[in-house]
Parts: C-alpha cells; structure tokens; sequence
C-alpha cells in the first residue's frame, strides 16, 4: 500500500509557519527569542491530525531533566507541524523531528505561538551528547555540529560531529558527505508509532579555528547570560 505523501510550504498554512526558508539565528540571540529554555528527554511521541482532520500534527512527550529559563512545565507536550496517519504524509519544511529516548536542549516556543514551537525551527534543537569515557556532556545541533567556543570568545555551530559515535566525541573527517540531499518522511508502523526518516542535511558553516567543545554547562551559563533582563 502506498502512502501518499504532501510536502508544504509553512507559508501556505498559516503565519506562524513562514517562511519556507528559515532565517539563520545566532545562538546568542537565541534565548531572548525563546518562551522558555530547558534539558529533557523525549519519552514519546504520536502523530495526529488536527480538530478539522485537515492538518497532522506530531505530538512529543518531553520530561524536563533541568530548567534554564522560563517555565517550561513537566512534561512538555511539544507539536510539531506534519506527520503521518491514515496512509498520508504531511511534510512541512524545516520541520525538525525528535528521537524517542534522546536528551535535548531546547529553546522552546508556546505552541499556540507556533506550529513549530522550536526558535529557528531546527536552529532551536541541540542533543546532548555524553562521552562517558571522558564524563563530559557535549551540544551538538540538531545538523550534527558541535557548539565551540571559538578563540575570540563567540559561541559557534563548529565541528561535525560523526553521527556513529553515540557515546563519545568524534568528528567527521573533512570533505565527508555531511548527510542525505533530503530528509525522508517519517513513516508510521501498524500501531500509529511513528518510525523516523532521515535529518537534513548540515548547514555548511566553517569550523572555528582553536575552536574549543561547550560543555553542556558552560553553555547553559552563556545562555543564562543572553537572557533578557
């Protein structure tokens, strides 16, 4: 059975979902852009359509592991535009999708705010990536790139990190293909759970030179340090 799949434009669904491409946010802006900022781990998700049965939505139960600013609550139901159900795809572009069991930082948005209620959509999202051999909790952004702390003190989206090494940092070798050319649907198995498709590919950006790895508590101090008075 084939499943019939609808790519949008987020300008085509409503204001809160323009434009088709996302405007680059500095992460140093990020946290006056956000409704709240926070640590979780993802323990579900489900995808749905909405009250009209016009628009799928994908749902993701998010426990709050460590507040950063505002008040995310606990859990944080978070829902994202597009999905699949019923045998139809929904894509949205820019759209970031979530793994069950994984931790995150993220720059949160209201969901009434947005149909993406993530700052920058995919900009917004960074995993939390433990290298136990080290004892070290490292950021990396949602396209695979390790926040640095380049040499004149900016915080930057820097190295790509290899995606296979799931417990400890490694980097891509330069000149390695960075990721697909396109992210695939995610799809849904008989019993509505939803099975990931691939992410985007990574936003070409130069690695900083003497560019040194952000722990994850060094940068929730920076982000403390951008917030708004």
């Amino acid at each position: 059975m084939k499943t019939a799949v609808l790519a949008l434009l987020p300008f085509l669904l409503s204001p809160s979902l323009a434009s088709a491409l996302v405007a680059p946010v500095p992460i140093g802006e990020m946290p006056a852009r956000a409704d709240f900022v926070f640590v979780g781990e993802v323990l579900d998700r489900a995808c749905r359509w909405d009250d009209r049965g016009v628009m799928l939505f994908t749902d993701y139960v998010v426990a709050v592991k460590e507040r950063v600013l505002g008040e995310p609550g606990d859990p944080v139901l978070m829902s994202f535009a597009g999905g699949t159900a019923d045998g139809k795809t929904i894509l949205v572009s820019d759209t970031p999708r979530l793994e069950v069991g994984e931790t995150y930082l993220l720059f949160g948005l209201a969901n009434e705010r947005s149909s993406v209620p993530t700052v920058g959509h995919g900009q917004g999202v960074f995993r939390i990536l433990r290298d136990s051999s080290a004892g070290r909790d490292y950021v990396v952004d949602y396209f695979g790139r390790l926040v640095e702390q380049a040499a004149d003190g900016r915080v930057v989206r820097g190295r790509l990190v290899d995606p296979a090494a799931r417990d400890r940092l490694a980097f891509v070798e330069p000149g390695a293909p960075e990721g697909p050319s396109a992210p695939d649907p995610d799809g849904c198995d008989a019993g509505g759970r939803i099975v990931p498709g691939r992410k985007p590919p990574a936003a070409a950006e130069k690695a900083p030179r003497g560019g040194r790895p952000m722990e994850k508590g060094a940068f929730i101090d920076y982000i403390l340090g951008r917030a708004p008075r």
